[in-house]
């Protein structure tokens, strides 16, 4: 039954079912994932994916600074720097020379950059962020850099690949671009013309009815 029940989740007949299955002297469970269509094989006691393990403090990180915008009072973009983890894909991409707006990163380790126990931090240590700051800039830490970061630095685990700045060097032979700005704060308000032309069933624009106003125009003439 328990094999049976394997080969149906495996091939995607079952979805949302939760079976065990016999991996040598241990069982492990099997869980398919009705989103993707493939199953995830996981330890009972969710150690075996070194993605669940709990952060420790000689885990690698990789923070970058970043050079943002702010739309001013005056609706002007004004500079604002900022500190942001980077995940192993994001390394990696601007390290193959890809543009960005990371000018420098730094890499680190999570025992350094985090207040508390890395696995449950309270906050980030600013000050270990000084040597990206290497022009005297004024920087400010990213929207949910506690959760961010702790996310980030699992990619760094999962793949060795991306940790391409030693701990506690600097690099900043980027392609780094401005050409197009990031704004943090910019809101985007849709007009008119960006909405999808709806069905005549649910025209709640009344389009219909001054497309049928013109042509009763044009016949009259």
């Amino acid at each position: 039954m328990m094999v049976r029940c394997a080969a149906l989740c495996v091939a995607g007949l079952v979805t949302g079912v939760t079976c065990f299955v016999p991996l040598g002297p241990a069982l492990s469970t099997v869980r398919r994932s009705p989103s993707y269509g493939t199953c995830t094989r996981m330890s009972a006691s969710l150690t075996g994916d070194p993605m669940l393990k709990p952060l420790g403090a000689d885990d690698y990180m990789a923070v970058g600074l970043a050079l943002c915008y702010v739309m001013g009072e005056s609706n002007k973009p004004e500079e604002q720097y900022v500190f942001e983890p980077l995940t192993a894909g994001t390394l990696e991409t601007i390290h193959l020379g890809v543009e960005t707006s990371y000018k420098c990163v730094m890499g680190l380790k999570a025992g350094d950059y985090f207040i508390g126990d890395p696995s449950a931090p309270t906050g980030v240590n600013v000050e270990v962020l000084s040597p990206l700051l290497q022009n005297g800039e004024n920087a400010i830490l990213c929207e949910n850099a506690v959760e961010r970061s702790l996310a980030a630095a699992r990619t760094m685990r999962r793949r060795k690949e991306g940790q391409l700045v030693a701990v506690g060097a600097t690099r900043s032979n980027f392609n780094f671009q401005i050409v197009r700005k990031r704004i943090l704060n910019q809101v985007y308000e849709p007009s008119f013309a960006d909405n999808v032309k709806q069905d005549k069933s649910i025209d709640v624009y009344g389009r219909d009815d001054d497309n049928a106003a013109e042509v009763a125009k044009l016949e009259n003439l």
